[in-house]
């Protein structure tokens, strides 16, 4: 972590604490899929696989996310939603 990262989530400290704890995140195939339901409004599913590990033992999830999106006169395509859908968990 960051010295700028902790600070903000733990701003009453000061320092990072000495640890040799390790954690690592990251995201493989990633399929999305639009669904257009009028001029105005869209929808995308995001399914992929998100892998965290701490101390060099990982987990692996299958991750579905649903952003919805409107379009706005004169600004275009703007975040509506966004909705996690669910997960789907392997090793």
């Amino acid at each position: 972590m960051t010295d700028q990262g902790f600070k903000a989530s733990h701003p009453s400290v000061t320092e990072l604490p000495d640890s040799e704890e390790s954690v690592k995140s990251s995201m493989v195939g990633l399929k999305p899929f639009e669904y257009q339901t009028s001029k105005t409004e869209a929808e995308f599913f995001n399914k992929f696989k998100l892998t965290t590990e701490f101390n060099n033992v990982a987990a692996t999830d299958t991750v579905i996310v649903k952003t919805s999106l409107i379009f706005v006169k004169e600004q275009g395509w703007r975040v509506d939603d966004v909705e996690f859908i669910g997960q789907l968990t392997g090793h």
